[in-house]
C-alpha cells in the first residue's frame, strides 16, 4: 500500500517476510510521510525486489534513526528487474538520515547498502561492508551521499556506529 503518515517506535524482530514480487521490513511505498525510529530484524525475500524498510521512499519522504538488520534475498541476478536495497529500493526525491544496515545481500543485479537505486538525499548513513557495495546500486544515479560509510561486525558491538550515528 501507500503510505502517507508517519510510522515511529516500530520494531519488528525475529520475522520472515516474503512477497512473490518485492518486500520490505516496515511498509511498501512511502509518499510523502515518515518513518522514524523503527527497525526491522529478520530476514527479507522476494522473487524480484527487497528494501530492507521500504520499498520505495520518494515525494519529500524521510526515513531516520532507522536499521534494518536483515538477511535480503531475491531469486536471481541476470536482469535489472532483480534489486536490493539495504533500506529502500526505489528512491525518488526523499531523504533518508542516520540509518544504518546490515545483514546478507543474496542475488541481485544492483545491489546498494543504502538504496538499490534512483536519487534522494543520504545523509549520515551506514551499512555492512560487502566487497564492491557502494551506498546507491544503480550506477550513475544522481543521490547526493554526505558522512556516513561502512561498518563491520566489530565495530558495531564495540559502538563504533552507535557513537557516529550520535548516540550518548
Amino acid at each position: 500500500g501507500n503510505m502517507r503518515g508517519t510510522i515511529k517506535n516500530l520494531i519488528i524482530k525475529d520475522a520472515y517476510i516474503y512477497g512473490s514480487f518485492r518486500s520490505a521490513g516496515i511498509a511498501d511505498t512511502v509518499s510523502g510521510g515518515t518513518v522514524d525510529r523503527c527497525g526491522f530484524e529478520g530476514v527479507l525475500e522476494s522473487r524480484f525486489r527487497v528494501g530492507g524498510l521500504v520499498n520505495s521512499l520518494g515525494n519529500g519522504s524521510v526515513l531516520s534513526n532507522s536499521y534494518s538488520i536483515a538477511d535480503k534475498k531475491v531469486d536471481g541476478s541476470d536482469t535489472q528487474a532483480y534489486t536490493i536495497g539495504g533500506l529502500a529500493i526505489d528512491l525518488s526525491n526523499g531523504s533518508i538520515e542516520n540509518c544504518y544496515a546490515g545483514g546478507e545481500m543474496i542475488n541481485g543485479f544492483w545491489k546498494g547498502g543504502v538504496g538499490g537505486a534512483g536519487t534522494s538525499a543520504i545523509e549520515n548513513c551506514y551499512y555492512e561492508y560487502e566487497e564492491f557495495l557502494e551506498f546507491v546500486g544503480q550506477p550513475g544515479n544522481n543521490s547526493s551521499v554526505t558522512g556516513g560509510g561502512t561498518f563491520t561486525e566489530e565495530q558495531m558491538a564495540n559502538g563504533y556506529l552507535a557513537y557516529n550515528l550520535g548516540a550518548t
